[in-house]
Formats: C-alpha cells, structure tokens, sequence
C-alpha cells in the first residue's frame, strides 16, 4: 500500500509537469501559497477528516442557544508549523468567531492537582467544556482531569488532538462526547470547532482501529467508525 501511494503521488507530478520543470520562482509561491483557494482547500479537507467517535447523549452539535458559553482546557503540545498559538487558545478563539464565549485555560500534557483545580473551578458557571487531549494513556492525569470535570456536570467534550486511542483511556469517565482531529494546527483545530458547533458535518473515518483500554485484544472502534449528525 505504501508503494501504491507512493506510485499515485509520482504519477500526479508527472501529470503537473514538476519532473520536467521542478523549479519556480519566489514570485510565484508567494502568489499561490496560501492563496484564499488553497486555504479554502485546506478547510475543506480538515472538516472532513475530523471524525465523531462518540456522543451517547447526542450532545453535539452544540447549540448557541443552550451552550454558548464554553471554557477550553487541555495539552498545549509544542507548536509545529502552521500554529499561531497554544491549541487550547486557538480552539476557544474559533468558538468566538462561531458567536460563543470561551475562555482558553492550558493544563498541559500532565495536569497537577493545582491545575486540575484550577480547571474545575472554571468550570462552574459554563454550559460545556472542551478538552483537547494529547497521548493519554491510563495513568495519564489528563485522565484525572477530565474525570474531575466530568464530576462537575457541566458537559465535557474530548478532542483527541493526535492520537485517536486517546478515546479508549477515557472510556468510563462519563465524557458526553469525543471527537479525533489527529492535528493541533490552527486549520484543523478551527474544523474541529466548527463541527462540535454543528457550522460542519463530521465526516471524518478512523484509519485505524482503536483497541479497549482494558484488553488491547478487543476493538472499540474499528477502521472506518466516525459518526456523523
């Protein structure tokens, strides 16, 4: 299979000409880089990549009416191109432009106890709160975390921010709903707030299966799962 993509990726060059003249001016990637076509292109393929795992209480989509105002808490990884910022940050700023109200608070990969408070005490008053999580695993406090706010029921959203198994560790904490961006850039996190805000259709499919937490041997989600409104 990595052959074949490989071989579709060289046959589509061919087809552009780039094996023939490779080269381009400076001129010319400043004029078609990262045109309004391109970034049209680039939100287009993130929302359909973003992918509804799970929302037993059919949560989602997040109404204005009823949930509009939201606080943002979670990893902020390091920045790879194509961030401006922290993703709690970024998330919270796209539910702005979506006419929300939320407030970004970063608790990082590793949340302590003080952070952990920290979050569930801004969570009082709020109508729901998102989590973007990063590389969880079962003695991860960022299962804490969001088992604290849980605890606090207000509605708890999960974005897996790079690792779609993130869902299985958080099985059982009662989060109302989660969702898989596999990506902390600005454009996927901004798909990601529009399809919990219901401005877009998840449409996104797991590429791979994501095994039980508890017995690896056992799938909870097989490829091609996503759900969609």
């Amino acid at each position: 299979r990595i052959d074949e993509s490989i071989l579709r990726i060289l046959r589509l060059k061919s087809r552009l000409g780039l094996f023939r003249d490779p080269f381009v001016s400076r001129r010319g990637v400043e004029r078609t880089v990262g045109s309004r076509a391109h970034r049209a292109a680039a939100d287009r393929i993130a929302e359909r990549t973003t992918t509804l795992l799970a929302d037993p209480g059919t949560l989602l989509p997040l109404s204005r009416r009823s949930h509009r105002n939201l606080l943002v808490v979670g990893a902020d990884p390091a920045s790879p191109s194509g961030t401006t910022g922290p993703p709690t940050s970024t998330l919270a700023n796209a539910f702005g432009e979506l006419g929300f109200t939320a407030r970004a608070l970063s608790t990082g990969t590793a949340p302590n106890q003080a952070k952990i408070a920290e979050a569930v005490a801004a969570a009082e008053g709020r109508d729901a709160v998102v989590v973007a999580t990063y590389n969880v695993t079962a003695t991860s406090s960022q299962r804490t975390l969001v088992t604290a706010l849980v605890a606090t029921g207000v509605p708890v959203v999960t974005v897996a921010v790079r690792n779609p198994h993130d869902v299985a560790h958080l099985t059982g904490t009662g989060v109302a709903a989660s969702l898989a961006a596999y990506s902390w850039t600005d454009v996927e996190l901004r798909a990601a707030a529009r399809v919990i805000a219901g401005h877009a259709d998840p449409e996104g499919t797991l590429p791979v299966p994501v095994q039980r937490a508890d017995d690896p041997t056992q799938v909870l989600y097989p490829v091609g799962h996503g759900l969609s409104y």
